[in-house]
């Protein structure tokens, strides 16, 4: 917001006038016409006559596609719906909006993560800065047989890679190009788009004319997300799946004990076990008519549902009432709790270096 500040206090205390708005209700500013303008130039096309619908979409598409497009989010967990990934862009969206810093510092972090990366293993090991990126953003997970790990990061990689227990992935840049969502046509529109605007607002102050504050704000935006575009440009946009990479020897060495495995897949169950099954499996309902039917026989013993996200929101309202009170309580889950969320993500973006206790 510190950018933002300074392109608004320099285009108020410049010789550019945008307090004021022009729009199709006043008078346009009088250019001096030539017989080439008159031949070329239409009425409804003037560049010194603008209706406020236009200022509008025009900014509003240009930050649209600042944020929108400039985003590329990591690969999200195994288990996340479409609305959860929906809903953590549109929240990376509003921190571009209120503090583009963060988001920048965010983004160089990965940058020159994936830089060193390459320059430590890519001679040896071919791999580019594209490679380097679906690393960090969780692009492989480490699987022990069926089950899964967690995410492999960049660690993990190279201290199982001189163990000897994986052997280094060998996806080809052209495969990670194909996972993605963007690629360098659609980077070079957007990037057409926002040079264009900034070309607009600069020759509308080289003759002279008003600038609106929506569209100098719109402006600072366009440069600072111009810096995000470049740190993330190889990185890759809108990937859901991540590459799975297995443990050669089958045992998971230093991370047994330290992390929580979870099966992604189908589990297969020994065949010392199989015989015990159908006896788990016989409790159902029981059909009083000899005759051949089609109702369906439900399984009792089938375990109970997961919970519910208004089920475990009741739980943890509950839990925060036990601990704080009914006042502080309900204050924690209301105020305390999201504020924590949101602040907590600046956080992240600044100085997290692990994944933690979520692996996946």
């Amino acid at each position: 917001m510190i950018f933002l500040a300074l392109t608004y206090l320099c285009f108020i205390s410049g010789p550019w006038n945008t307090l004021a708005l022009p729009t199709g209700s006043r008078p346009p500013e009088i250019l001096v016409k030539n017989h080439l303008q008159s031949i070329f130039i239409r009425e409804e096309d003037r560049f010194d006559t603008r209706s406020l619908y236009g200022i509008f979409w025009s900014c509003l598409s240009t930050l649209f596609a600042c944020t929108w497009i400039a985003v590329h989010p990591n690969i999200p967990a195994p288990r996340d719906s479409w609305w959860e990934v929906l809903g953590r862009r549109l929240a990376i969206m509003g921190y571009i909006l209120l503090a583009p810093e963060f988001l920048i510092f965010w983004a160089a972090r990965q940058h020159y993560t994936a830089h060193n990366f390459v320059k430590k293993h890519g001679e040896k090991t071919g791999w580019t800065r594209a490679h380097a990126f679906f690393l960090i953003m969780g692009g492989f997970t480490l699987h022990d047989g069926m089950k899964s790990v967690g995410v492999l990061e960049a660690e993990d990689l190279e201290g199982l890679s001189e163990a000897g227990k994986i052997k280094w992935p060998t996806i080809t840049k052209e495969e990670i190009a194909d996972r993605s969502k963007g690629d360098y046509l659609s980077k070079t529109i957007v990037l057409f788009q926002m040079t264009w605007f900034v070309g607009q607002c600069i020759a509308r102050g080289a003759y002279g004319l008003t600038v609106a504050e929506l569209e100098v704000v719109t402006l600072a935006f366009a440069s600072l997300t111009g810096v995000i575009y470049y740190l993330w440009w190889d990185k890759p946009l809108d990937v859901r799946c991540s590459i799975p990479v297995y443990l050669l020897d089958g045992h998971l060495g230093k991370f047994e004990g330290d992390r929580e495995k979870e099966a992604t897949g189908p589990q297969i169950i020994p065949s010392s076990h199989a015989e015990e099954i159908p006896e788990r499996n016989e409790k159902v309902v029981a059909n009083p008519n000899p005759l051949p039917t089609t109702s369906i026989h439900v399984d009792v013993s089938a375990p109970d549902r997961a919970p519910t996200r208004m089920q475990r929101f009741r739980a943890f309202r509950r839990g925060a009432c036990e601990e704080y009170g009914a006042l502080f309580g309900l204050g924690y889950v209301f105020i305390g709790f999201p504020l924590k969320r949101f602040l907590g993500a600046f956080g992240d973006m600044s100085f997290c270096r692990t994944l933690g206790d979520k692996r996946l």
